[in-house]
């Protein structure tokens, strides 16, 4: 179908002219007035900033405006909402891919119709390349289901194979279709686009599923947001695991967004302080210099695994439900990437009172390469942004390439929008603390900041390095651990049990009787919290979450 850009009409795909307005109708991109971001279709909301569209003119005027105004960067960045609404669908189906039935045959069927249905659907051609992407992704994989047997004849057989497979889920004891109602329009509500009679896929549906009596279609349709209400025991337990998820889904995106920025130079320890801040390797941690890319990590207590989103320079999304650092990195290396969104539950940190999102700068001072510089203050200065932590290095304190940021910073947030910053002196561990005295080295930073303006400021010496190995031991996430790391690691716990001591407070931890293996060896559960307590990691969660 050819939607109309000024009636909405749906034409058929061969019009050149909308049958109710008249107007022509041809390759039209839908552009946002807010950010300036093309679609091929509309939708109620932009995909790109959250805006929500209103009249088709003013959105065409205002790219032409854009594409005559200066650009500083082609950088932007996804709103929280539409950064939300992405990590929503690829949680949402990969809840599709991995529900049970007590039946397999009927939970093959299922899925499987599911994937079809929504693969032929009008919503599927009218979304934009992402969600295009992830209909596609997951039809390949539910299509997988379909038993061999079933498939012999091909695509050519196609219709037979989902007659078949419709004949295993409608004769099953339990009526599956009223759940796979309820799944179909909460894909339209994820998608912010209304399930309704007008809908071309309204009645498909119904077609689809062979259910055509009217008292029948408007049961199951209020049974979706009232499953409570459902008379039959077996139909009503197939909704269980979706209304839990719904629940869950529904309770954490009423919470608010808490941005957190992480800043530094290069050479900081400003990757392995998020690694350690959020208890994982999340971000790939390198000597080198990495690409000028934003990394943004958004709590989530419910996953079990971390899912994400690239985005590039042209705007194509592309997205996975199953994470790890080596697709983190490979994303990080590619020039064409701008930002990488990821979604996981962060250690030590809570989204019960706000979902936290911790963002991770470019360092600025990369030789010859303003582009780090340029990223990071056009994030800092689009964004709101709540707190901020900045992340010295204790070896090289108040360098030029520093305080330059700092004065940024300071100029463009703090002055301006009165953020709340934090400073992490990293690598205190490397300082002699036979020869140099830390607290005096905080003291005279405290001084240097104050004369960049920065009133009474929060400074906290840490070792990153100790923090992160320490803390994935005490987590038992310690069994990756390459024979250096587990070095490292024996190192860290011996030197701040006997010679460092960043905490805060003198905390007394858990008397936890349990000893956790690492390589070998084994080590004492308590006296690692001890010293993970000394590194002083513990006292910036502590100042994050006053903040909350």
């Amino acid at each position: 179908m050819k939607q109309c850009p000024v009636c909405y009409y749906e034409n058929k795909d061969n019009t050149k002219f909308c049958v109710n307005c008249g107007t022509k109708l041809g390759n039209e991109k839908y552009c946002c007035p807010e950010c300036g971001y093309e679609s091929k279709s509309l939708l109620k909301f932009c995909t790109s900033c959250g805006y929500k569209f209103g009249d088709v003119s003013a959105m065409n005027l205002t790219v032409q405006k854009k594409s005559e105004s200066s650009v500083l960067l082609d950088y932007e960045s996804v709103s929280d909402k539409v950064a939300l609404s992405n990590f929503g669908l690829i949680s949402w189906y990969d809840f599709v891919q991995s529900q049970k039935f007590e039946n397999l045959e009927a939970e093959q069927a299922f899925k499987a119709l599911f994937s079809y249905f929504m693969f032929l659907s009008d919503l599927y051609n009218n979304s934009d390349d992402f969600i295009r992407k992830r209909f596609e992704e997951v039809h390949i994989q539910l299509i997988g289901q379909i038993p061999r047997n079933l498939l012999e004849k091909g695509k050519k057989d196609i219709a037979n194979v989902v007659s078949l497979m419709k004949k295993r889920l409608f004769k099953n004891k339990i009526d599956y279709r009223w759940l796979f109602v309820a799944e179909i329009i909460y894909t339209y509500r994820i998608l912010n686009v209304d399930f309704k009679e007008e809908n071309s896929d309204y009645s498909r549906l119904w077609d689809f599923l062979e259910i055509r009596k009217e008292k029948k279609i408007n049961m199951i349709l209020y049974s979706v947001d009232n499953p409570d209400a459902i008379k039959n025991k077996w139909i009503k337990s197939s909704f269980n695991d979706f209304t839990s998820f719904v629940s869950a889904q529904q309770k954490y995106l009423s919470l608010k967004v808490f941005n957190i920025a992480v800043c530094a130079t290069m050479s900081a320890g400003k990757s392995t302080f998020v690694n350690a801040l959020l208890g994982a390797d999340y971000l790939p941690s390198r000597n080198e210099a990495t690409t000028a890319c934003i990394t943004s990590v958004y709590d989530n207590d419910s996953l079990q695994k971390m899912i994400g989103f690239a985005e590039r320079k042209n705007k194509t999304l592309e997205g996975a439900n199953s994470l790890v650092l080596a697709n983190i990195d490979k994303w990080n290396s590619d020039e064409n990437v701008r930002h990488i969104y990821l979604q996981s539950d962060l250690d030590d940190i809570c989204s019960t009172k706000v979902i936290c999102a911790v963002h991770d700068t470019p360092g600025t001072n990369n030789s010859g390469d303003n582009s780090h510089h340029d990223i990071t203050m056009d994030f800092l200065n689009s964004t709101k942004i709540d707190a901020i932590i900045f992340v010295v290095n204790a070896e090289h304190i108040s360098t030029t390439d520093e305080k330059t940021l700092l004065s940024e910073i300071y100029k463009n947030k703090i002055s301006k929008d009165k953020t709340p910053i934090m400073f992490a002196l990293n690598k205190a561990d490397c300082i002699d603390n036979e020869k140099e005295d830390i607290s005096e080295i905080i003291r005279k930073y405290k001084d240097y900041l104050n004369t960049i303006g920065f009133d009474n400021p929060k400074v906290y010496p840490v070792s990153a390095k100790a923090a992160r190995l320490l803390k994935m031991v005490s987590k038992e996430k310690g069994n990756n651990f390459s024979k250096m790391e587990q070095r490292e690691f024996a190192l860290c716990l011996s030197e701040f049990l006997e010679d460092y001591d960043f905490s805060s407070t003198n905390e007394e931890t858990n008397n936890v009787d349990s000893m956790i293996t690492v390589g070998q060896k084994e080590f004492s559960k308590n006296e690692i919290l001890k010293a993970l307590n000394r590194t002083g990691i513990n006292a910036i969660e502590k100042e994050i979450e006053s903040l909350f």
